[in-house]
C-alpha cells in the first residue's frame, strides 16, 4: 500500500518506525505482548490484563487469534 500511495503521489510514510504515545517501538510492543503470552500461558491473569491494560492506554490494541496467535494494532 506504501509503494501505491507513493506512485499516486500522495504522501505516504513507513510507520514501521513510529513511536507509541509513549515511545514504545515495535520491539517494545512485540516484548511486551510476549509477557502478555507467557503470564497467560502460567495462568497469571492479572498479569495478562495489566500489560493489555498498558498497552492500550498507549493506543495498542491487542486482538486475540484462533490457535493461541495474538496481533496488534495501533488505534
Amino acid at each position: 500500500m506504501l509503494h501505491l500511495a507513493q506512485v499516486l503521489g500522495l504522501e505516504a510514510k513507513d510507520d514501521s518506525d513510529t513511536l507509541a504515545a509513549d515511545g514504545l517501538d515495535e520491539g517494545e510492543i512485540a516484548n511486551l505482548i510476549q509477557q502478555l503470552q507467557t503470564a497467560r500461558q502460567q495462568r497469571d491473569f492479572a498479569t495478562a490484563d495489566d500489560i493489555r491494560d498498558q498497552l492500550a492506554a498507549v493506543g495498542v490494541t491487542v486482538v486475540d487469534q484462533p490457535g493461541g496467535d495474538v496481533r496488534w494494532h495501533r488505534q
